[in-house]
């Protein structure tokens, strides 16, 4: 009875409020999302810090102050902010693994922030696609890839990062990309 009652207080609660965040567009529920039901914790770390738009991608560090991150641009072409949905649907250096995300999603017409992660359809979709290309990851962001030694040390954020941690295993691709609804 308590337990009803509370998730009903917390349903009122985010139907009512405006303030959810900026990066967030999911929708109340009680189940969890497929992703979460995955045995890759750093996976779903990754899902839910692109979700809520505090993660590892300049958008959010820069507005950190320890973490020398100065600029919320992408490296890529023209600096665009870096944020998940730059990320996801529009930086030219994913533009093969999006390619192959559309595919695994064929019966979505066009990739949407939102279908990819908040949705059980784009879950698997969204997975591969990080484990391809590694965004919004530690190591993606430090730009330490190596397959023997995964050591990071570099003051990011919120600390010094210097020790062993392995995230998802991928490659970069490159080429150029076209922007998508969101």
């Amino acid at each position: 009875m308590a337990k009803l009652r509370m998730r009903e207080e917390w349903r009122r609660w985010w139907d009512t409020t405006e303030q959810k965040g900026h990066e967030y567009f999911g929708q109340f529920r009680v189940k969890p999302d497929k992703i979460f039901e995955m045995d890759n914790r750093s996976l779903i770390s990754t899902v839910t810090q692109l979700r809520t738009g505090h993660g590892y991608f300049n958008s959010y560090l820069q507005r950190i102050p320890t973490s020398q991150i100065e600029d919320r641009g992408c490296s890529c072409n023209g600096a665009p902010p870096q944020t998940p949905a730059h990320l996801i649907l529009r930086c030219p250096r994913y533009t093969a693994a999006r390619a192959l995300m559309r595919q695994e999603t064929s019966r979505i017409p066009k990739l949407r922030i939102d279908l990819l992660l908040y949705t059980n359809m784009g879950a698997n979709a969204m997975a591969q696609y990080i484990r391809r290309t590694g965004v919004a990851t530690r190591q993606w962001m430090l730009g330490t890839r190596s397959p023997t030694d995964n050591t990071v040390e570099k003051r990011v954020g919120w600390g010094t990062l210097g020790q062993p941690h392995n995230e998802h295993h991928s490659t970069d691709s490159s080429g150029e990309s076209e922007d998508e609804i969101e």
